[in-house]
C-alpha cells in the first residue's frame, strides 16, 4: 500500500511538472508575441508621426547587418514609402498578424527560407494586407519580400 502511495506520488509529481513547463512555454510564447507587438506598434506609430526624422527611426528601430551607403539609402526611401502610405490610415485600426495565424492560402506563397516563422508579421488595414514584416532581437529586420524565381517571395535581410 506504501508503494502504491509512493507510485501514485511519483506520476502525479511527473504530471503537475509536465502541465507546469507547458504552461511556462505557453506563457514565454504569448510574452514574446506580446513583446513582438509592442515593438512593431512603437514602430508604425513613430513612422506615421511627421516629426520624426527616417534616420532616427532606422536607426532605434531596425536591424542592419550588412551596413552600407546602398542600404541606408533603400531604407530610408522604403521608409518615407511606408509613411506616405500610412498618412491616410487610422493607426489604431491596422492589425499585426503572426504568420502562425494566417491562413494557409494566404502565406503558400512566402519562403521562410530558415527564418523563424514566430517573428513574422503581417500588417492589415481593413482587410487588406499593407506590409510584412521580420523581427530579429526585437528590431526589424526586413519589410522587403522579393520573389525567389521558384514562385515563392522571401524576406531580403539588411
Amino acid at each position: 500500500n506504501t508503494s502504491n502511495n509512493n507510485c501514485m506520488r511519483t506520476i502525479l509529481t511527473l504530471v503537475l511538472l509536465s502541465v507546469s513547463s507547458l504552461l511556462m512555454a505557453q506563457k514565454s510564447n504569448i510574452d514574446s508575441v506580446n513583446t513582438d507587438h509592442s515593438v512593431l506598434q512603437a514602430f508604425i506609430s513613430q513612422l506615421a508621426d511627421q516629426d520624426i526624422a527616417v534616420d532616427i527611426i532606422l536607426s532605434q528601430y531596425m536591424n542592419i547587418e550588412h551596413p552600407s551607403a546602398d542600404i541606408y539609402d533603400y531604407l530610408e526611401v522604403s521608409l518615407e514609402e511606408i509613411r506616405i502610405n500610412l498618412m491616410t490610415k487610422n493607426i489604431a485600426d491596422i492589425l499585426y498578424i503572426p504568420y502562425n495565424k494566417m491562413a494557409k492560402k494566404d502565406i503558400k506563397d512566402i519562403d521562410v527560407e530558415g527564418l523563424n516563422s514566430n517573428d513574422i508579421y503581417f500588417l492589415y488595414y481593413k482587410n487588406r494586407q499593407m506590409l510584412a514584416l521580420y523581427l530579429e532581437d526585437n528590431k526589424v529586420a526586413s519589410f522587403t519580400l522579393v520573389a525567389n524565381g521558384k514562385g515563392k517571395a522571401h524576406f531580403v535581410l539588411y
